[in-house]
């Protein structure tokens, strides 16, 4: 039971997904200004896939993943900052937070 001063669990589920695909346009129309080839994967590439044949075994993940070329890594940056990320290397893994704690990363492998 909700009360008109809080959003309703469903609704909080609704924005939550939302979020991702927000980050995930965001990041992904960055890259093409950029010129930058990428390959989405990981659990929002694998959602995609599964809606296109059984809407009700989708899965999401909070977090977005992004295949680039190595080589290409500093072009991404900068398409990426200037979209509003920010680059962070650490334990091996090259990473765009966009919460200030990190909850939320763009993981890019190569």
């Amino acid at each position: 039971m909700s009360t008109d001063f809080h959003t309703s669990g469903w609704e909080q589920v609704a924005m939550a997904i939302e979020d991702v695909g927000d980050r995930l346009r965001r990041a992904t129309q960055a890259l093409a200004a950029g010129s930058v080839p990428d390959a989405v994967t990981g659990g929002n590439a694998v959602a995609e896939w599964v809606g296109r044949i059984d809407r009700a075994a989708v899965r999401f993940t909070q977090d977005i993943d992004i295949l680039l070329r190595r080589e290409a890594l500093p072009q991404a940056v900068v398409a990426l900052e200037q979209a509003g990320f920010v680059f962070r290397h650490a334990a091996g893994i090259d990473f765009f937070p966009t919460v200030p704690t990190a909850d939320f990363a763009m993981v890019f492998m190569s």
